[in-house]
């Protein structure tokens, strides 16, 4: 249920806080419990009113006990296949990542050299499988042997290899409720007895302040903190849980004061004795009340209602890649116990002074490391978890689970492809000019070098739309392989560049030409996203995906800096020549299109049947054709707006564009200022400029500004910032900032014209969903194509001044037409 998943994120919050020193006691135990009660949550699914707080009825008492897994040796290896599926897959991720946490990967590697980093996680993974395959299958739990945090995945994989025999011990015996609590009673003991064993080792100068309590059991020596045998109990106890069944308000009061008192006593100062007892989990029946009172008591806890919230359940829903991640993140970045200096990993605990000893840039740190193991977990569940989940369960024959669409996570894969796709236009902004220079060209050249991605986009467009009546399938296909191969063209880029003579150059247009091609290809991504997308989210969609370009041409940008400084963190040297930095650029843009093309494998439905389009017309054909000017005066035709609206997006993709190519120009020739130092300005300007467009996003949409208000203000800026490129305001940070300043008002001017065209889109016509995606993107993809020879050779020759009044009337002219569309919507 709901309450169960924002526990596992409870849980699994309080282990990293061990971790990190901001408390000393073991949260692990949690974890264990809560896997027993959802392991028989998953054998036995809660019935139609087990959505409601309240216990489950009794396996026995169910079809006669009938479904137990011992008694069908097939259901019970799918069963265990299919548990295996659902942890191993991510550890393994991680555990093919083990040189990079030792750090034996630099970390331009990451940028640079994306396929060598591959390979070397691949080799990985086959040492690992071939030397330590008892450590891959999660069949190892001993300290040294196997990174410490994932000894709990170790006897979760021993409990489902055990389960068909641990659920048929448990609960075959059990009829009625006193049986059920006799059982209960059982697993108490048994982890007692355990406990009170440890505590007369203790006390017998045993353990020696060793965190994992090595100690002979039977004359073989074992580490009793990590013992699945030893961890048994807890989890039997866990698997017990949802089978109790208790008229008693109180007894969830009672839980409820329970947390809070567990709360206040893991900061109260301890000894070695509560440290044992809390290790070996005494206070697993402590936890077992809480756990049933969140949702199988007659009502559900104070506790259980605050982690059923929404935020809290999508927070647990990623708990089991935060978990996993955890401890290689926090060794990478220092936190890992960080107290313990290569001593003790415990020795804060021995001064009571974990939670005291951290500073403000301490917590700062640990809060960043939350957001980076949150968005890793985010990340796993969906591209690991869920499509392991999904083939494991093919893979047996069985009924694959539907995973409901996710609308969200399409138009999250969208922006993020039209982030890369200005990531790959962008990246020579700052380079083309000492690149073709190599070749003896001069700025036109370096205009064409950009802009022959975008005419690439152009014809790929074309090509996309005259598939658009193949089967949905066909264009899914062609939408997730499309990247892969722009992505293998990128890397091709490096070899071709360095062709002797003119050649090079050539080689480099024709790829740039292919790769724009297959981007634009598989642009039919944004039709369906679009088609699938409420028409109330129109424009907030245009204006995120307007973001997102921004964003691309930020880190396009800036590229090249970034290579260099991670080049110099990491001890290598940088590329110094722009013919290196272009090589680099392209290598690491060819790993990005490659995980488009994952992003969209996973995002995208597998069919589009039974799933809510929304395509309506905004006035029905009659209505449209005898609109007339005496009937509605100053009322323009629908075609007529959407006409304007495409007028007003290509105005403004030639505006921004032109300040693009124009700003990185003019710092580099009039003001003289280095590759490096133009990449940092430049994507510095664009980032704030990025933050400005999602703020007047978030105004928009949180005060209710109408766009004609938003429209006036921003024009007005733009207008005011133009000014910086007159030769008589002289400045290389009074371009950067004028620049700053026309940017986000161009790009929230075209975000706003694009959101209204798709308003009325209409079926059937050629004002369709699809072709206006398409004449959008045409238009975008036209207008980059055509303004960095322009605007360059237009500085080259004219000089800025005449730039600058050009800006002024591409602003004065997509001002009057945008206010035209906005009226008439």
């Amino acid at each position: 249920t709901a309450a169960l998943t924002g526990f596992s994120f409870l849980a699994v919050l309080g282990v990293f806080a061990q971790h990190v020193e901001l408390q000393p006691l073991s949260w692990d135990g949690c974890l264990l419990v809560l896997c027993g009660c959802l392991l028989s949550l998953a054998r036995h699914p809660p019935t139609e009113s087990g959505t409601e707080p309240g216990a489950q009825p009794l396996p026995n008492l169910c079809e006669g006990g009938s479904k137990f897994l011992l008694y069908s040796p097939k259901a019970a290896l799918q069963w265990m296949l299919l548990r295996l599926a659902r942890v191993c897959p991510v550890y393994w991720l991680v555990l093919s990542l083990e040189d990079v946490w030792d750090g034996q990967v630099a970390g331009a590697d990451w940028i640079l050299n994306p396929f060598h980093l591959i390979s070397m996680c691949a080799s990985t993974f086959v040492r690992i499988a071939v030397h330590e395959p008892r450590r891959l299958f999660l069949l190892l739990g001993v300290p040294g042997s196997t990174v410490p945090t994932f000894w709990v995945l170790h006897v979760v994989v021993v409990v489902y290899l055990l389960s068909p025999f641990l659920e048929f011990c448990l609960l075959r015996p059990i009829w009625t409720q006193r049986g059920l609590l006799t059982m209960a009673g059982l697993c108490i003991t048994a982890k007692m007895v355990v406990v009170a064993f440890a505590v007369v080792i203790l006390n017998d100068g045993g353990f020696e302040k060793d965190p994992w309590y090595r100690h002979t059991f039977l004359g073989l020596e074992v580490p009793w903190y990590s013992f699945a045998l030893f961890r048994l109990p807890e989890v039997a106890l866990g698997m017990l849980i949802p089978y109790f069944a208790a008229d008693a308000p109180g007894l969830v009061t009672a839980a409820d004061v329970l947390a809070a008192v567990v709360l206040v006593f893991t900061f109260l100062p301890q000894t070695p004795l509560t440290y044992l007892c809390s290790d070996m989990n005494l206070q697993c029946p402590v936890t077992a009340w809480i756990v049933w009172a969140l949702c199988f008591g007659p009502r559900k806890s104070m506790l259980g209602q605050l982690l059923s919230s929404s935020f809290l359940v999508q927070l647990g829903n990623v708990s089991y890649g935060f978990y996993v991640f955890q401890q290689p993140v926090l060794q990478t970045v220092g936190l890992f116990y960080s107290s313990s200096g290569g001593k003790s990993l415990l020795a804060c605990r021995y001064q009571n002074g974990c939670l005291w000893h951290h500073n403000l840039g301490d917590l700062l740190d640990i809060v960043l490391t939350v957001v980076t193991l949150l968005l890793l977990g985010w990340l796993s569940r969906h591209v690991v978890e869920e499509p392991s989940k999904w083939f494991a369960r093919k893979l047996l024959g069985l009924e694959p689970s539907t995973v409901p669409f996710q609308r969200r996570w399409l138009q999250a894969a969208d922006v993020f492809r039209s982030m890369v796709q200005m990531i790959v236009y962008a990246w020579p902004i700052t380079l083309s000019l000492d690149l073709v220079a190599t070749w003896q060209f001069g700025a036109t050249a370096s205009g064409f070098f950009l802009s022959w991605d975008q005419i690439g986009n152009v014809v790929g467009l074309l090509v996309g739309h005259l598939l658009g009546n193949a089967s949905y399938d066909f264009r899914r296909r062609l939408i997730i392989l499309c990247p892969l191969f722009a992505g293998g063209f990128s890397l091709l880029m490096p070899h071709m560049l360095h062709l002797g003579g003119t050649h090079g150059y050539f080689a480099g247009l024709i790829l740039r030409f292919l790769v724009g091609l297959l981007q634009g290809s598989c642009i039919t991504n944004s039709a369906i996203t679009r088609l699938l997308t409420p028409r109330d989210e129109q424009v907030g969609l245009s204006m995120f995906v307007n973001f997102s370009w921004t964003g691309g041409v930020v880190m396009g940008a800036g590229l090249p800096w970034v290579i260099s400084t991670l080049c110099t963190l990491s001890e290598i040297s940088p590329p110094v020549s722009a013919m290196d930095r272009s090589c680099a650029c392209a290598k690491a843009c060819g790993g990005l299109l490659m995980l488009v093309s994952c992003m969209n494998a996973v995002s995208l439905p597998r069919s589009m049947e039974g799933l809510p389009t929304y395509e309506e017309p905004t006035h029905e054909d009659a209505e449209e054709a005898t609109v007339t000017a005496d009937s509605k005066p100053g009322k323009l035709p629908n075609s007529w707006i959407t006409l304007t609206g495409l007028f007003c997006q290509f105005l403004g993709s030639v505006g921004y564009t032109g300040v693009e190519v124009s700003s990185s120009l003019l710092l580099e020739v009039q003001f003289s200022w280095g590759i490096d130092a133009v990449s940092l300005g430049v994507s510095v300007v664009y980032m704030v400029a990025a933050f400005g467009s999602l703020l007047m996003f978030q105004l928009r949409e949180n005060l209710n500004i109408s766009d004609n208000l938003l429209v006036v203000v921003l024009s007005i800026a733009g207008l005011i910032g133009s000014l910086s490129f007159y030769d008589f305001i002289n400045g290389p940070y009074i371009l950067l900032i004028g620049s700053g300043i026309i940017y986000p008002c161009m790009i929230c001017c075209v975000g706003i014209a694009e959101g209204n065209t798709f308003l009325h889109a209409k079926d059937g016509t050629w004002r369709s969903m699809e072709n206006l995606v398409t004449l959008s993107y045409l238009t975008d993809a036209w207008s980059k194509s055509i303004s960095p020879p322009v605007t360059r050779g237009m500085l080259e020759a004219l000089g800025p001044n005449v730039f600058a009044t050009y800006q002024l009337l591409i602003l004065s002219f997509q001002w009057y037409a945008l206010e035209k569309v906005l009226h008439a919507t």
